[in-house]
C-alpha cells in the first residue's frame, strides 16, 4: 500500500485566531483515537485537498507530526458552505494491526445496454458500504460494474459486489445497488406523485375546497 503522507505542526492558536490560518490557506484539525490523546494540529490546505483529488476519504493517510509518523483515517470533514473548501477535519488514529470500522463509497462504473440500446433508465440506490477491517484492507471504493445489466429489471444488489478477503460488510445483501427500468416505469410514478399532490388539495370529504377569494372580476357593472 503506498503511503499517503500529510505533513502536519501542532496547533495552540486560540480558537477565535482560527479564521486567521484559513486565510492563510492553513486548515485547523485534530488527531483523536482510542488510545490517542487528542491533539490539535494544522495543515496545509492546498495540499489536503489536492491529495483528496487523487485519492479518496477512505484511505489510509499517515500524518507526520514532531518527527513520527501516524496513520489516520478521515473520519469527520467540514467545508465551507459557499465556497465548498474544507474548513476543518477530525482524523482518528488508528493500529494497523486493529480493525477498524468505516463507510466506503460505491463507484457506479460501466455501460448499460439496457439504457443504451433500449432506453432503460438507470437508478442507484445506497451509495457506500458500512464495513470493518484491517487499515491497510480498506480499499478507496467499491465499483458496481452496470456493464451486465443488458435487460430492463435487471439489477445489482450489494451481495453481487466484489468484497476482498478480510472486510466484514454490515449492510443487508438485498439492499439495492443500482437498477434499470422501463421509461415508462418512471412515468407512472412521476403520475402517481402527481395525484398524490392533487389529493392533498381536497378537502376530507373528497370536495374541492372553497374559493374564499378570487381576483376582481372582468367588466364589472
Amino acid at each position: 500500500m503506498e503511503k499517503v503522507l500529510i505533513k502536519a505542526e501542532k496547533r495552540e492558536i486560540k480558537r477565535k485566531e482560527v479564521k486567521y490560518l484559513r486565510a492563510e490557506g492553513i486548515m485547523p484539525a485534530v488527531i483523536y483515537g482510542k488510545t490517542f490523546k487528542p491533539v490539535s494540529i494544522s495543515i496545509d490546505l492546498k495540499e489536503m485537498t489536492k491529495l483528496l483529488s487523487d485519492v479518496s476519504s477512505s484511505t489510509i493517510f499517515t500524518i507526520e507530526l514532531d518527527g513520527k509518523e501516524i496513520p489516520v483515517l478521515i473520519r469527520e470533514s467540514q467545508r465551507d458552505i459557499i465556497f465548498g473548501h474544507f474548513t476543518h477535519m477530525d482524523f482518528l488514529a488508528v493500529s494497523m494491526d486493529v480493525k477498524v470500522k468505516t463507510s466506503v463509497s460505491i463507484v457506479i462504473e460501466g455501460v448499460s445496454h439496457a439504457v443504451e440500446e433500449l432506453g432503460a433508465i438507470l437508478t442507484t440506490g445506497i451509495d457506500v458500504l458500512d464495513l470493518e477491517a484491517l487499515p491497510g484492507d480498506i480499499p478507496q471504493n467499491f465499483v458496481a460494474d452496470i456493464s451486465g445489466l443488458e435487460n430492463i429489471g435487471n439489477s445489482i444488489a450489494v451481495r453481487d459486489l466484489v468484497i476482498p478477503d478480510g472486510i466484514e460488510i454490515f449492510n443487508d445483501p438485498s439492499e439495492m445497488v443500482a437498477i434499470v427500468i422501463a421509461p415508462s416505469m418512471e412515468e407512472e410514478e412521476e403520475e402517481e406523485l402527481e395525484e398524490g399532490e392533487l389529493d392533498l388539495e381536497l378537502e376530507e370529504d373528497g370536495t374541492e375546497p372553497e374559493v374564499i377569494a378570487k381576483g376582481k372580476e372582468e367588466d364589472e357593472e
